[in-house]
């Protein structure tokens, strides 16, 4: 049995049996959990602390709780909650966001699995006066929120909905990323029908939480990467100063200045800050999403440009594995250990599932990739041009002349890579820089070569 109830209890209503409200009794099994007690309650769910009964490991079940005071188009509005969450949470594998490991959303049985986070304290509790964390390690935390919202970018997700209460503290502070219900893709928005547009620009305003909204969601502008960024910023604020960037007497006010006013800068709240953070927080406030950063992982480096033990996050998670993936392949020919160590610590490592994209057409992106290990399609529109194997380089024009994307890329199979970003790139020694234009070089070179061998066969 999938949902096992110890008493059940139910009413009849209609043509629909429905669990009543004032009578919810706990599930004694969901799935293949056994449900060992109530963790907390939303507003779609109930969540239950399980243990797993193949491997024994105790689990986060969230479970759609119905009920005779819910009218059908909540139902299913709740059920496709569910649904876009179990969907989009299984692309995403970063330590700082919630990892779902099971779901099952049918027409009358919804849950999902998440690792449980024991004793979790969410953002919230750290944004009010006299509560506020020490300013290194509101950087720590921000630093990784944003490297994972660049892992969720990346897989052509926007979260939507980043605000204090969706961001949870593990006991060792460890932030994790989670409730992806109302999360979206660029192109699968474009996939809606036409006669939809208005019905979907109507959502987009009331979706989310508006106090963390960037301001082109009130203005039915379509979000991007540097929404998400916006709210990250905004929280950020909020831990630093004790207070919201857009203070007002109310919520329509609190609207009004996200869209129109700049922020009461941090210096009036505080003046014990180093040099350079307000300017980091200002820009991830700033109401053109064009003037944000545009990637997660140009908000951390800033970050890392100021607190130097940021540096060795990354480095200290994978560091010495990545320099060990690094060293055989070709583009690194000319490298040595040290200088690997140190480009190892300004990359990112990141592994797809076969068909999962890596660039899309289109999207500007000051990023490049070395592949690791599995092949990875090159496509232009609908038609295939290439399959690169491990070793090889690939997003470099982009890199190197800022315009959009002319290809997508994807994973054709389990995938690894390694990507550098501009302004991490920046930060390297000259030396370092002059090596890796060396190995651009050599990889232009060398499709050139490729390019006109194909002219010349069929010339």
């Amino acid at each position: 049995m999938r949902l096992e109830h110890a008493t059940p209890i139910e009413e009849k209503g209609g043509d629909k049996t429905r669990t009543s409200a004032a009578d919810i009794r706990a599930p004694i099994r969901v799935g293949r959990y056994n449900i060992a007690g109530q963790l907390g309650k939303g507003s779609l769910g109930i969540v239950y602390e399980g243990v797993d009964q193949l491997s024994g490991e105790r689990v986060a079940v969230k479970v759609l709780q119905k009920n005779s005071s819910m009218r059908d188009a909540e139902e299913e509005r709740a059920h496709a909650f569910f649904l876009n969450e179990a969907q989009v949470t299984a692309l995403m594998h970063h330590p700082n966001i919630l990892r779902t490991m099971d779901a099952a959303v049918e027409s009358d049985f919804c849950f999902i699995a998440t690792e449980l986070v024991r004793n979790p304290r969410t953002l919230r509790e750290f944004i009010h006066p006299g509560k506020l964390l020490p300013v290194e390690q509101v950087a720590a935390i921000i630093y990784k929120c944003a490297m994972a919202l660049d892992h969720v970018h990346q897989r052509q997700v926007i979260h939507l909905d980043i605000k204090p209460e969706n961001i949870m503290l593990t006991q060792d502070g460890e932030p994790k990323i989670g409730d992806f219900g109302i999360a979206c893709s660029p192109s699968s928005e474009g996939r809606k029908q036409p006669e939809d547009e208005e019905d979907r620009e109507n959502k987009k305003e009331i979706l989310g939480s508006p106090r963390y909204m960037a301001p082109e969601r009130f203005l039915k502008g379509t979000p991007t990467p540097a929404s998400d960024l916006f709210s990250l910023g905004v929280i950020a604020y909020e831990m630093l100063a004790g207070n919201h960037p857009f203070a007002a007497g109310n919520l329509r006010g609190q609207i009004v200045k996200i869209v129109k006013e700049p922020p009461v800068p941090l210096s009036a709240h505080r003046g014990d800050l180093p040099d350079g953070l307000q300017n980091v927080i200002e820009r991830a406030l700033s109401k053109k999403p064009s003037e944000r950063y545009q990637e997660g992982v140009q908000m951390a480096t800033a970050l890392a440009g100021i607190f130097k033990p940021l540096q060795e996050i990354q480095f200290e998670v994978s560091g010495a594995e990545l320099v060990e993936s690094l060293r055989p392949l070709n583009f690194f020919a000319d490298f040595m250990q040290e200088e690997l160590e140190k480009i190892a610590r300004l990359s990112l490592r990141e592994d797809y599932q076969p068909g999962e994209e890596i660039i899309r057409e289109g999207v500007v992106s000051d990023s490049f990739f070395i592949l690791v290990s599995g092949n990875v399609s090159i496509i232009k529109g609908d038609h295939p041009l290439d399959e690169l194997r491990p070793g090889a380089c690939f997003g470099e024009m982009g890199y190197l002349t800022g315009c959009r994307r002319t290809a997508t890329v994807l994973a054709a199979n389990r995938v690894s890579v390694v990507k550098f970003n501009a302004n991490l790139v920046d930060r390297l020694e000259q030396q370092i820089q002059l090596k890796l234009c060396k190995a651009f070089i050599r990889v232009l070179v060398q499709r050139l070569a490729q390019a006109t061998g194909i002219i010349t066969m069929t010339g």
